[in-house]
């Protein structure tokens, strides 16, 4: 029984992967999870100098008993990269030893600010480079060191060659796997065009901002068809056209999945969506929608050792079936799914 999988040429020994968070922006940080059994770890998004982020309070739950809603805008908070490269530099043995991949995050305001922090990542030993293009929570109000592109600059769906150019810089400057995380709408709308012109390695991104609530698909883990309700099923068999909507104020796993889902159909880059996985069930949910590989946050800030519970899940489901490798799960589901009475609402803006 083999949990590997593979995103482009870095092979993981698990599906499982830390997301950038505040809790790798340190040397103890990014060793409790190599130690825990976590793939690949992405470092805090990291800028070519420190940043303070907004003032406390940075991390809190919104409903700290069920901890089902985390808000988590620390604005880049960071320790700058002369000393997240030593950061790395620190835990690579133990990477090493593990099989753990680091991974570096980087937040860039131009081109030559992304290619210096890249290749201080490169010179560290990262694995690969994830570029933050979609956060949007910078600005001048947190003082003259936050200049005004950030992000969501570099995602922003109505200009596609932003990211193209951002890619290519590095890919040029840095010999280590680039995936540009980026808003789930410009994946949607540009993804073709950005694969095309930069010869990327990975999409990363949240699947739930995709495209707006309350839409989403689940996945019946035992056939791999999608579920849905009898009038749904009824509208399928007439062949009338239907929202895929999930029930739910916030149906973060659902929306995660049918976004990939879309993606998968469309793009040949290997995916690694994140976004309401708290389980293994949701882990192979999201692979049989066609993600390569996943990486978590929320469900680590309830719970460091979750990966444990996760990969527990997804040996079972796996003996249970009959299942040899895991990465043979990536994307089966893509032929059940009736993308064509789908009606999919996609703002330009």
């Amino acid at each position: 029984m083999s949990l590997e999988v593979q995103v482009g040429d870095l092979v993981f020994k698990n599906p499982i992967i830390v997301g950038s968070a505040g809790y790798a922006e340190d040397e103890n940080g990014i060793k409790r999870f190599i130690k825990r059994g976590y793939a690949g770890v992405v470092t805090k998004s990291t800028s070519k100098d420190p940043l303070s982020g907004a003032p406390p309070p940075r991390v809190f739950w919104y409903d700290p008993y069920r901890k089902l809603y985390l808000d988590w805008d620390e604005a880049h908070r960071n320790p700058g990269i002369e000393k997240m490269a030593e950061h790395i530099k620190a835990c690579k043995s133990l990477a090493d030893k593990e099989n753990c991949h680091i991974i570096g995050s980087i937040s860039c305001n131009t081109i030559d600010e992304g290619v210096y922090v890249a290749t201080k990542f490169y010179e560290a030993g990262v694995s690969a480079i994830e570029i933050d293009m979609q956060c949007p929570a910078i600005g001048p109000h947190l003082g003259p060191e936050y200049a005004t592109r950030g992000g969501s600059y570099w995602g922003d769906p109505e200009h596609p060659e932003r990211a193209v150019e951002l890619i290519k810089a590095l890919k040029s400057a840095v010999d280590v796997p680039i995936w540009p995380k980026i808003a789930t709408i410009s994946i949607y709308l540009n993804g073709e065009v950005i694969e095309k012109s930069s010869n990327l390695d990975a999409y990363s991104y949240m699947g739930y901002t995709f495209p707006f609530y309350p839409l989403g698909l689940a996945l019946d883990l035992d056939t791999g068809h999608p579920i849905f309700n009898g009038n749904t099923l009824l509208k399928i068999k007439k062949g009338v056209k239907f929202k895929p909507h999930f029930p739910g104020a916030l149906p973060l796993l659902p929306t995660t999945v049918l976004a990939t889902a879309l993606l998968k159909r469309k793009l040949k880059t290997p995916l690694v969506p994140s976004g309401g996985i708290m389980r293994g069930f949701d882990v192979i949910q999201v692979m049989m929608a066609g993600g390569s590989a996943v990486e978590i946050c929320t469900a680590v800030y309830r719970d460091i050792n979750i990966i444990e519970n996760m990969l527990r899940e997804i040996r079972w489901y796996m003996n249970k079936r009959g299942i040899d490798r895991l990465s043979e799960m990536v994307g089966i589901s893509i032929e059940y799914i009736p993308f064509d009475l789908m009606e999919i609402p996609i703002p330009r803006t």
